[in-house]
């Protein structure tokens, strides 16, 4: 989710449902506690410049405190492949999920399978897998999730961000190369819960418009969590 400015707090709207046969009954799943959750991937790079933050009487205070002291009990951040900066790169957010985790914060990480902002219009496949066939492209998908889950062991755990039209294009477009798509999000989530059973797998789609024969998709997947993007305004 792009903002315009360093950082923004957004409200995406997880639904923690598992889906029945008929598309307009869901049941929700009693095993998952509630997520008051705020993303905040670009605190490292705004940390980085002092800058003081004030909790609700104006008394100066750690950010990450306030954001605990206000129920915050998750935080979700991005992570790219190769980013033109450390910012959201491995490496930051490794550093910062540990701190976040020492902290008592639940991790959520969307993993946008790009060197940058993963959306509805831009699924672009990271500069340095945009040459591979397609089963070298799986394998790569695979290997960098299982290095994310080993090294990072994130709670939630969002297969690609806003995937509205899939991801990793061209060869992970949901209406061009259905088969493919299928067969990169499977990847992923083979390893997921194989590494990490525990980890819930969420699959982010952007508006309402659209969303059921979006999740009518990605029916044949195994994931545990509707996310979806809502902006109010």
């Amino acid at each position: 989710m792009k903002t315009s400015g360093l950082m923004m707090l957004f409200l995406l709207l997880a639904l923690t449902l598992s889906c029945q046969q008929d598309e307009t009954t869901f049941t929700p799943s009693g095993d998952l506690d509630f997520i008051s959750g705020v993303d905040v991937s670009s605190f490292p790079e705004i940390e980085k410049n002092q800058i003081t933050f004030f909790d609700q009487a104006g008394i100066p205070k750690d950010f990450l405190q306030i954001l605990k002291v206000s129920g915050v009990n998750t935080i979700r951040l991005r992570i790219w492949v190769n980013p033109a900066t450390e910012h959201s790169g491995f490496d930051e957010v490794k550093n910062f999920a540990t701190k976040l985790r020492s902290m008592g914060f639940k991790i959520w990480l969307t993993v946008h399978y790009s060197d940058t902002w993963a959306d509805p219009a831009h699924q672009i496949t990271p500069a340095a897998w945009q040459n591979l066939d397609f089963q070298s492209l799986q394998k790569e998908v695979s290997d960098y999730t299982l290095r994310i889950v080993t090294e990072i062991k994130p709670d939630y755990i969002q297969i690609g961000n806003e995937i509205n039209p899939g991801f990793l294009h061209p060869h992970g477009h949901i209406t061009q190369q259905y088969t493919k798509f299928i067969a990169l999000m499977t990847s992923a989530i083979d390893v997921v819960r194989k590494e990490t059973p525990k980890a819930k797998i969420i699959i982010h789609y952007a508006g309402i418009d659209g969303a059921t024969w979006f999740f009518n998709q990605v029916a044949p997947l195994d994931y545990d969590m509707i996310g979806i993007s809502y902006y109010p305004i």
